[in-house]
Order: C-alpha cells, then sequence, then structure tokens
C-alpha cells in the first residue's frame, strides 16, 4: 500500500502512515481500521493524480504545511503535513507530499507549525532546484533578485508560526529550533519562499495530520485527486 501513497494516492498518507506505527504489534482494532481503509480503496479505485500538459501561463511552485500538535496520544508527538503542487492558470499539478511524525515532542503548537514548516522548506528547496533545471521554473541572471515565477508560495494556518519565520524572533524559547530556524528565515530573507496565511478550512495539508470529517475530506479529495472513468472490459 506504500506503493500507491508514495506515487498516486496521497489520499492515503495519513490512514498508512498512522497503521504503520503498528505493524509490529497491531491490535484488533488496527486490524479492523485496515479493513476499512481497504474498502475505502476498493470503492475508490478510480481516483488518481492528472498531469496535463496545458500551461497557458508560467508555472508557480505552491505547497501547504500543516501540523497536528501532540495528536499522537501514545507519545504526544505531532505530524507533521506537507503537499506541493505546480501550479499554472487554472491547472495544478500535485508534485510532492508526506504525512511525517515528529521525531520530537513539541512544547508549543508554534513549535510543532515550525519543525512541520522546516520539514517542507529543505523538501520545496530541493523540488525548486531539479524544477529550474527542467526550466518549468526560471530565475533571474542577478543573485540579488529572484522572480516571481521562482519564489515558491507556502501557505500555512498558524499566525505565530508564519510571525516567527518572517520576523526577528529569536529568543530563549527559540533556541531548541535555532538551526531550523536560521534556515527558514534565510530562504524567507532572499526571497526563495514566501508565506501566506490561510485558514484552516482551506488548508489542504491538513489531510496529512490527522484523520478529517466526511466534509473536509471530501473538499481535500476534490482540490488534490482527479476522478478517471474507469471502463470495464467484458
Amino acid at each position: 500500500m506504500w506503493y500507491l501513497v508514495v506515487h498516486t494516492r496521497p489520499d492515503l498518507a495519513q490512514s498508512v502512515g498512522y497503521l504503520s506505527r503498528f505493524v509490529a504489534a497491531p491490535t484488533d482494532q488496527h486490524t479492523t481500521e485496515l479493513k476499512r481503509l481497504l474498502r475505502y480503496l476498493r470503492g475508490t479505485v478510480n481516483l488518481g493524480l492528472r498531469f496535463d500538459s496545458k500551461c497557458l501561463q508560467p508555472p508557480v511552485l505552491v505547497s501547504y504545511t500543516d501540523s497536528d500538535y501532540g495528536g499522537d496520544k501514545n507519545d504526544y508527538k505531532s505530524t507533521s503535513g506537507f503537499l506541493a503542487m505546480l501550479k499554472s492558470g487554472s491547472y495544478e499539478h500535485v508534485l510532492d507530499w508526506h504525512s511525517r511524525k515528529q521525531a520530537a515532542v513539541s512544547r508549543s503548537s508554534c513549535e510543532s507549525e515550525f519543525i512541520a514548516l522546516g520539514q517542507a522548506s529543505a523538501e520545496l528547496l530541493w523540488l525548486r532546484g531539479l524544477l529550474m533545471e527542467l526550466k518549468l521554473l526560471t530565475t533571474s541572471t542577478t543573485i540579488l533578485t529572484v522572480p516571481d515565477t521562482a519564489v515558491v508560495k507556502v501557505h500555512l494556518d498558524s499566525s505565530s508560526a508564519k510571525q516567527l519565520a518572517e520576523n526577528e524572533g529569536y529568543t530563549g524559547k527559540t533556541r531548541h529550533i535555532g538551526i531550523q530556524f536560521y534556515f527558514v528565515r534565510d530562504l524567507v530573507e532572499t526571497g526563495i519562499i514566501s508565506l501566506t496565511w490561510v485558514p484552516s478550512h482551506q488548508q489542504l495539508a491538513d489531510a496529512f495530520t490527522k484523520p478529517l470529517d466526511e466534509a473536509a475530506f471530501v473538499r481535500f479529495q476534490r482540490a488534490v485527486m482527479f476522478r478517471f472513468e474507469v471502463r470495464r472490459v467484458s
């Protein structure tokens, strides 16, 4: 099932990532949850990702990052969610995503959101370089300026994490995330990434951090996935 998660089914990332934590010692509850996931997979075999060659406008790399503060009640570690898309006009192509449990326990929601932002920024920096090498994103010949087509737009729903990344807020309270702080701050100051706050109901990465209610999950499906027509061979 990890093959689907990695390649074509981002809607399975959170569920498969959560269940994989109990592979060594699964319980009856985990078995029940796995069967429910398999039933969902059977009923959505026509869902996938679509890549369209039509790009009427210069593409822009857009991403969403989020975290579920202390969501794992076994050790109270947070889960980071990340989604990267290449957007050109009305066309949106999903490129990368992850649902990843954080290595350490965060002491605040701002810290867990900032750790998720740091993880996403590292992947976006590599992805931006790859797209520039493929000439899908273009940059200026001068070192001091970065055009809009090469700026990575990062959406997050934590105003405190956004403020911490954009302002000189490094104090003793943020010293334990110092390396990630300066890494993200450097990307913001040099114009490689730009941060945009979005309300939680528009945060697409929320689906990678925790289970959603039906209405929110359907919105995520419609925004990220594509429903193909399945033809049965008689």
